[in-house]
């Protein structure tokens, strides 16, 4: 193990600019105590036995020691690698706290950009039928919420383009390329979940996972890097604006924000982020996603998370 401190410059504030956290290798890899996270972020910090809670007035951060699922002001966001606890402290990755957490949490932290052009990527079409439940086909609903999308996106003054307006095949290869060709600031996927176990349900959201780092159903880390690692943080608060807002907003179960290799997420020219909004191997949620008033209520959400982005922009 090696043990040693970093210089925190991510800041405006001097006295936040000229913090000194401590950081430690274990097994390879950096970490940053959460004692020092919460003094960071100006936090209470309450080690409990398997839990470690940083809380202020306006948020609250819940860490499971060895688990790499945690809850951020109430949005499960599933972490690259596992708080863990180093002699009697409680530590978490380096490159989550710099990566995930501080983007999420600060304004500052995310570089800034214009955001007026959007392309949107309604999953599958064409011969490439997505999922399919009882009632639907996934290419049918992307497509059906990706129109609604577009109506809700342009009534805010964004200019908006797809991958597809129609139900044609496009393949995965093509797709980012499209949205770099059109030069679009972000790139939002929509999608369909299906599983057979037909009682799992609710929501959740993709991210490219960071150089170096595992995807959230694997432990072996990406060595490469990728296109849209150029946009780890741009992509970590517009996943977390855009899910924790589908989520509030249709009451569906929280599966959390999570890390991929998808095709689109690997190659975006901009930030990007992949929506999987329901199950159609559950029988009610098929029924929700399928309906043209759930629709409704996800692309108002979508559009409304877009919109709490910017805003970060200027935080």
């Amino acid at each position: 193990m090696a043990f040693g401190l970093f210089l925190l410059l991510l800041a405006p504030s001097p006295a936040r600019a000229a913090f000194k956290m401590r950081s430690v290798t274990v097994n390879g890899q950096t970490y940053v105590f959460l004692r020092d996270v919460a003094t960071y972020y100006a936090m209470r910090y309450a080690p409990q036995k398997g839990l470690t809670v940083l809380s202020s007035g306006r948020s609250r951060l819940d860490f499971t020691i060895d688990k790499r699922e945690c809850a951020l002001c109430g949005v499960t966001v599933h972490l690259s690698f596992a708080p863990t606890v180093w002699q009697t402290e409680t530590v978490m990755s380096e490159r989550d706290f710099l990566l995930l957490l501080d983007p999420i949490l600060r304004g500052a932290a995310v570089p800034k950009q214009k955001v007026s052009r959007i392309m949107l990527d309604p999953g599958h079409g064409g011969r490439d039928v997505g999922g399919i439940g009882k009632l639907y086909q996934e290419k049918t609903i992307t497509l059906a919420l990706s129109r609604r999308l577009t109506e809700k996106l342009e009534k805010y003054g964004y200019v908006v383009n797809a991958t597809r307006t129609s139900d044609v095949e496009v393949d995965l290869e093509r797709r980012a390329p499209l949205a770099e060709n059109w030069r679009a600031d972000l790139f939002i996927s929509l999608h369909c979940n299906l599983t057979e176990a037909s009682e799992v349900k609710g929501v959740e959201t993709f991210l490219v996972a960071p150089e170096g780092t595992p995807s959230t159903y694997s432990n072996s880390p990406k060595v490469k890097s990728c296109s849209g690692n150029r946009f780890d943080k741009q992509n970590s608060r517009l996943a977390y604006e855009v899910h924790r807002s589908v989520v509030a907003a249709v009451g569906a179960r929280d599966r959390g924000i999570k890390h991929a290799q998808f095709a689109v997420l690997r190659s975006a020219p901009c930030p990007a982020a992949l929506i999987e909004i329901g199950f159609l191997s559950n029988r009610d949620e098929e029924k929700r996603i399928g309906s043209a008033d759930h629709q409704d209520k996800i692309a108002a959400a979508i559009a409304a998370g877009i919109v709490k982005y910017r805003q970060s922009m200027n935080e």
